[in-house]
This record gives C-alpha cells, structure tokens and sequence, in this order.
C-alpha cells in the first residue's frame, strides 16, 4: 500500500510544483515533466511573486510618474528658443489727407505694399523670478511710395534690430520662492511615491512568507498524519496476525480497522490542506490551477529556529523604524510640502511690482547686406514699473495659507498618532517573538519525552502488558504535540515575518527589491 501515492487522491499533494518550477526560473522556454523534482527557496519565490503582483507594478509605474514630474519641474528654468516669420500683402485706397502729406507721391491714388516680418530670440527664465529676452528682428518693405521719396534707390528698404528684455519682479515673484516651492514638492511626492513602493513590496514579502509558511506546515502536518497512517496500517497487520494465531481477541482487529480508519480520515484531511494551501500561492502568484502538474516540491528553506534578539536600546530600535517607515516618511513628506507651499504662499500675499527694461539697436537702409545690426547709432531704450494689488486684503491668497496651516496641523496629528501606534505594535510584536520562541522550546522536550513514552508502550503492548486502546491514546497524544510544534516554529517564523513588517526589516533582506 502506498500511502503517499497523491494520483490516487482529488488532487495531487505536489500539484504546486509545475507552476513554481515555471514561476521561478528565468528560462521561459523550460519544461517541468510529471514527477521531476523541483527546489524551491522562499527568496526566489518571494522574487517571482512581487514581480507579478498587479499592486506593486502600479506603484513602480506611479514611482516613474512621480520622478519624471520631478524633471518636468526642474525645467522651469530652460531657456526658450521662440521665432516668428510673416508676410503680408496690402492694396489700399489713400485718403486725401495721405495724398497732400507727400508731395512726390500725390498722384499715387493707390497704397501698395508688401511686408516680410522676421523675429528669432531666445528666452531665460532666472532664479531670482525674472527672464531675459534677447532677440533679432528684420523686416523688409516693398511699397510705391518708398520709390517717391527724394533719397530713394527703389522701392524697398529694410529695418533691422537687435532687442534685449528685462523683466523683474520685485515683490511678488522675487526670487525662486514660486518655482523652487513646486520643485521641492516633486522631489517630496517622488520620495513618498517610493515610500508607497515599499510599503506594496513589504506587504507583498509579508503576504508571500506567509503562504510558504502556511504551505510548510500543511506538508508538515500531513507528514506526521502519513506516520500515523503507517502506524495503525502496521498495528492492524500486527493485530490480525495476533488473532490468527489465538493471541488476540477478534474484537481487537475491529479496534484496530477503526483506528485504522480514524488515521486514513485524518490523512485525507491534512491532503485538502495542502491542497488548499497550494491554491492560495496559486492566487498569489497569478497562476491558474489548470496549469498545474504532478510535480515532486522540493522545500529548501527551513524554519529559522534560533532565538531572536533585539540589537541596542528599544528607543534607538524605535526611533530608527520610525524614520524610516513609509507612512512616517510619507507624513513628514507632507508636513514639509505644506510648510514649502506657506513659503511660497507669504510671496503670493505681496503687491505686484515688476521693473521693465528694454533697449534695442534700430538700422535703416534700403538693402539687406548693409543692415548693420550691432550699429548702435540708433539706439531705443525703455524702463518702466508695473504696480498692482488685490483690494480686500487678498482674501484668496489668505485662505489658502490657511488651509496650508491647516493641513500641516492635520499631518501632525496624523503622525504623532502613527508613532504612538507603531511603538506599541512593536512591543507587542517584540513579546509575541519571545513567547512563541518559549513555547517551542517547552514543546520541542515535550515531544522528545513522548517519543520515549511511546517507545515504551509499544514495547510493552508487543510482550503484552498492556493495552492496545492505550498504545492508540499514547500515539494520538505524541501526534498532537508533533503538530503543536510543528504550529509553534510556524508561528514562530510567522511572528518574525510580522515584526518585520511593523519594523520594515524585510526591505533590508530584500533591498533589490524596494527600488
């Protein structure tokens, strides 16, 4: 009798196996047969596993929004290179008075012309909220009044110029306040779209090492329920021989059949756990159960049983988390994108008063080559002061501030909640890691010592000392605790993995995956 031949059960114990063995190797083109043995390693599939899971794909794509609008930001203070090119053509009717200003042309009834108009410039914001503008201008006239003119050499002439712009603010929008706020502020959501990040991968990992876990014990227990089948199949063949022979009463063969039974209902139970546990790594991993194979598993990583201990003070261990957190990192991120948007916010409050300045070297002639544009024979220049204020105090800007204040005040409570929290979730984290560790420890000799027990009573049953209903009481009391610690190192291992998703530990071991 086989009685760990799974093909003969719903499904197969190791079904798991042909989607893990495809999952975690890199070589896509690899094919898994029925009965091959495959390793698998809780790293790799926690690898496997966060690279399919649809939560951390979305946060890594908002992660690249987030530092592309950092670049967008930083652009601000590009220079631009602007041009503009027309051409018009005009057929007017000149009035009388236009007629009688110019006596060489009053016979002309008709205004023809024709204009090319040229400009290219470059443009430079600054940093301290101004902008520079230089830029070349040329345009060309062909008319039938320039061929009137006494001096004329034909019907054309031609205007050029070189012009320089200065605009400065010198109250509201002085300086970079405005545009090193929204730079400031994408560099904070960048930080904490990668906070975000890490806390989807911590959660996955958590999720991850958990479904292992869960998948370990199942096997472990249909492990120890196996044995006892094995057992009571011996017992029963035992006990049938005893009674042929006259040495055992025929009722205890039916006693032996119902354990036999018991044991075998067991069996099957402890396989629907594996079964039920290999469905959710399937759903974890995004793999379809039809996929699935009669595939021997390998479990490589075993549970880490050595006593856990915390490195320094509690208050340095705290404060080290809180920092680094990702709802901590994100709140202070906030409290300082409000505290950025106040300093921008008291520069809005400020009037409007802008200083212009221009000048530009004007050349006329009536060709093109000898325009000399750097000329500065012929110079123009302005300056001029732009004034204005809002009347009634500004009642936008002031609400605005407000809100900001608000908001801050809001991110303060929020992470002054979050740190109470998380100190007293890591305390009762740390406890439940040193409890669980003595418990196992209390049940791994409580199992050694029913090993010895039951050795014992087998042997007495076997010389007839004792009976078969207390070998059966002694067996289902070691089992029991055989399962016991078996549940104690997984949640030993389970209360590790929560602690180091309370205290982010598990971006440390897994560091190439938080990036």
């Amino acid at each position: 009798m086989r009685l760990f031949n799974l093909s003969t059960q719903k499904k197969s114990l190791f079904a798991l196996l042909i989607s893990v063995g495809v999952s975690f190797d890199l070589q896509a083109d690899e094919v898994f047969n029925a009965g091959e043995d495959i390793d698998l390693e809780v790293d790799k599939m926690i690898e496997q596993i966060i690279s399919r899971n649809p939560q951390i794909r979305f946060s890594a794509i908002q992660k690249q929004i987030s530092s592309e609008n950092v670049l967008f930001e930083q652009g601000v203070y590009e220079a631009e290179l602007f041009s503009s090119l027309t051409y018009d053509d005009s057929h007017l009717q000149r009035t009388a008075s236009e007629r009688l200003s110019s006596f060489n042309s009053y016979n002309e009834k008709y205004f023809d012309e024709k204009n090319t108009n040229l400009t290219l410039g470059i443009r430079k914001p600054l940093p301290t909220g101004g902008e520079f503008t230089v830029s070349y201008s040329a345009q060309e006239k062909d008319n039938n009044i320039i061929s009137t003119a006494p001096s004329s050499n034909g019907s054309r002439e031609y205007t050029t110029g070189l012009n320089f712009q200065y605009n400065q603010p010198l109250l509201r929008g002085r300086g970079a306040a405005v545009s090193e706020s929204r730079i400031q502020k994408s560099e904070l959501e960048m930080d904490s779209s990668k906070a975000q990040y890490n806390q989807q991968v911590l959660k996955a990992i958590s999720e991850s090492m958990t479904v292992y876990w869960q998948f370990y014990k199942a096997i472990e227990f249909l492990k120890v329920r196996e044995l006892a089948l094995r057992n009571a199949e011996k017992t029963l063949k035992d006990v049938e021989l005893m009674a042929s022979s006259g040495k055992a009463p025929e009722i205890s063969v039916l006693d032996a059949k119902s354990n036999f039974l018991k044991k075998r209902s067991a069996y099957e139970s402890a396989i629907q756990s594996v079964n039920e546990a290999e469905y959710r790594l399937n759903s974890l991993m995004n793999i379809h159960s039809d996929d699935l194979g009669g595939v021997k598993y390998n479990l490589l990583t075993r549970p880490d049983l050595k006593e856990f201990s915390l490195d320094g003070s509690f208050n340095d261990y705290f404060d080290t988390v809180l920092n680094n957190w990702p709802s901590s990192r994100i709140l202070n991120n906030n409290i300082k994108m409000q505290k950025s948007e106040l300093a921008a916010l008291k520069n809005e409050l400020l009037p409007t008063l802008d200083l212009n300045i221009g000048y530009k070297s004007n050349y006329l002639d009536s060709s093109f080559e000898s325009g000399a544009v750097l000329d500065n024979e012929y110079p123009s220049w302005y300056v001029g002061i732009d004034f204005k204020m809002p009347i009634g105090g500004n009642q936008q800007m002031q609400s605005r501030k407000r809100i900001a204040l608000l908001k801050a005040e809001q991110h303060k409570e929020d992470l002054n909640a979050v740190s109470v929290s998380l100190k007293n979730d890591l305390r009762s984290k740390l406890f439940q890691v040193k409890t669980v560790y003595e418990e196992m420890q209390s049940l791994k000799q409580s199992v050694s010592m029913l090993e010895d027990i039951f050795k014992v009573e087998q042997k007495q049953f076997e010389m007839g000392y004792t009976r078969l209903v207390d070998l059966y009481d002694r067996e289902d009391r070691l089992n029991l605790e055989r399962q016991r610690l078996i549940d104690a190192q997984v949640k030993y291992q389970l209360s590790k993995v929560s602690l180091g998703l309370a205290d982010g530990s598990l971006l440390e071991k897994y560091n190439n995956l938080s990036h």
